[in-house]
């Protein structure tokens, strides 16, 4: 098992335009890589069965789809010869290379008798390849034999990163030497992971 290790890169401007006013603008990249999550050994791709359809109450097959994007969902049902099998592995789950983060910001920054700074972050977190990994921080919880758990892992944000951050800062210096501050921060686009409990009578 390799090390984890994580590849940053950081470039920024910044230019007075006025005596009392200054902008700038930033751009962020960070990926990981020899990320760390576990697979059961005890059992194969092979041992699990796509299904596309649950029945209902009345027993008839009806379509599963997501109630988040309500598109069509496939879920994978483990061989029951193998459902008491276990052999967890901790160890380098090469998919979660693919990933990416840019975050580009913007400042400006006002001095008067009072200082104000707005900064405007926008996130951005794509794949390289087919793959945004959802849970790449936390991956050692995670079990990447079972398919089912790629529904919200495949093609999802990096961690919380939110999509656009905009901050206010200022402070004012009262009389007497008395400092007072102010901040205001406004996130939009946090990822959301959908939990829903299927099943069908018999197990």
């Amino acid at each position: 098992m390799s090390r984890p290790y994580s590849e940053q890169l950081s470039v920024g401007y910044e230019r007075q335009l006025w005596r009392d006013l200054r902008v700038g603008v930033a751009y962020y990249y960070r990926t990981k890589k020899n990320m760390i999550g576990i697979e059961n050994t005890f059992v194969a791709p092979s041992d699990y069965t796509p299904i596309t359809v649950l029945p209902d109450e009345n027993g008839v097959p009806q379509p599963i789809v997501n109630g988040l994007t309500g598109q069509p969902l496939t879920l994978f049902n483990l061989d029951p010869a193998k459902q008491t099998a276990f052999n967890f592995v901790v160890t380098n789950i090469p998919k979660l290379n693919d990933n990416t983060y840019h975050g580009v910001e913007f400042t400006a920054v006002k001095r008067l008798v009072a200082q104000v700074a707005t900064p405007f972050r926008i996130h951005h977190s794509t794949p390289e390849g087919c793959i945004r990994t959802g849970f790449s921080d936390e991956a050692t919880s995670d079990n990447f034999t079972d398919p089912n758990n790629d529904i919200n892992r495949r093609n999802n944000y990096l961690n919380s990163d939110a999509t656009y951050v905009f901050k206010v800062d200022s402070s004012y210096e009262l009389p007497f030497k008395i400092g007072t501050s102010m901040n205001f921060q406004h996130y939009t686009g946090l990822p959301i992971q959908p939990v829903e409990i299927f099943g069908t009578n018999g197990g």
